[in-house]
């Protein structure tokens, strides 16, 4: 199964196509979805690119980036998805810590706080109603919703990857990330997943902006089927060693053992450290050069001066 649609109606199909979809059956955390044959075809071009670029010695400039960052919650309690202001700037800290390196830095302009139980909670017929009620800025902009997902079958968030939307359309619109409020920094962990406490650090928010800048997973998870490492494409990233999901009996094993090697005849092991890879996210310590330089070319495509 690669998605099921949850709602249609008020959207049009490209934004249902966009947002709508559940999270992989792969890496149930992450409700992004696999990446389109558009999104992969720019990649390809991109990668061609790149190879030529990452020869070229250069000053990286700093994109300042205006985040809007909105709590929605049923009830003003941790548990209800009440986020104080001092773990929301904790939060920012840790996208700049990330995404400084590679020549991005997010500034905070502004937060809302809505009290909206059926938001909150998955409800994601209501999430077009949400992002439409609440959303500010052009498509430069990141918008960041902290809701509870507590029926969202795993799911911890979303990034919509970008595109040539026009502004003030339906997309445009949807567009953003959704994250688990509990996972911000400092925060209880998300209850109804294994080990809360390995989500704790507001590292989800810096996989979920990757797909938001453009990135896909590290792991290979679109091409033909059967997936395999010799048939499928993983995120076109040339300093990300192609690999698998690594798959028990109970489902995928998130662990990082040091010398996993799920494509042992394909250079490089497993990145199980990387922002973008299936790991738990206190496994996730950084972007690559290729990722960053990616992110940049993605963001002067669709992003910069909107």
């Amino acid at each position: 199964m690669r998605s099921i649609s949850i709602f249609s109606v008020l959207m049009s199909c490209a934004a249902a196509e966009l947002f709508t979809s559940m999270p992989s059956v792969n890496d149930p955390r992450c409700g992004t979805p696999a990446p389109s044959e558009s999104l992969r075809a720019m990649a390809r071009e991109m990668r061609a690119k790149e190879q030529l670029q990452v020869h070229q010695v250069r000053d990286i400039d700093t994109t300042i980036i205006p985040t809007v960052v909105h709590v929605v919650y049923a009830n003003q309690t941790e548990q209800g998805g009440y986020i104080p202001k001092s773990q929301i700037d904790a939060q920012i800290d840790v996208l700049n810590k990330a995404w400084t390196p590679h020549g991005f830095s997010f500034d905070l302009i502004n937060t809302t706080y809505t009290e909206n139980a059926t938001w909150t909670r998955v409800n994601f017929d209501r999430w077009p109603d949400m992002k439409f009620a609440l959303r500010q800025g052009g498509y430069g902009t990141l918008n960041l919703y902290t809701v509870l997902l507590t029926d969202g079958f795993g799911l911890l968030g979303i990034g919509t990857p970008p595109s040539d939307y026009e502004e003030g359309s339906d997309n445009f619109k949807l567009d953003g990330v959704v994250i688990q409020a509990n996972t911000l920094p400092g925060g209880i962990g998300p209850s109804f997943v294994p080990f809360p406490d390995r989500y704790t650090e507001g590292d989800l928010a810096n996989h979920e902006v990757g797909h938001w800048m453009g990135l896909m997973h590290t792991y290979i998870e679109s091409g033909d089927y059967p997936l395999s490492c010799a048939n499928g494409d993983n995120d076109f990233v040339d300093d990300t060693p192609v690999h698998m999901l690594f798959i028990t009996e109970n489902g995928p094993d998130l662990n990082c053992p040091p010398g996993r090697d799920t494509c042992p005849d394909l250079p490089g092991l497993d990145p199980t450290d990387n922002f973008m890879s299936s790991a738990w996210q206190s496994c996730w310590n950084k972007f690559t050069p290729g990722q960053g330089l990616r992110t940049r070319n993605m963001w002067a495509t669709y992003r910069g001066g909107r």
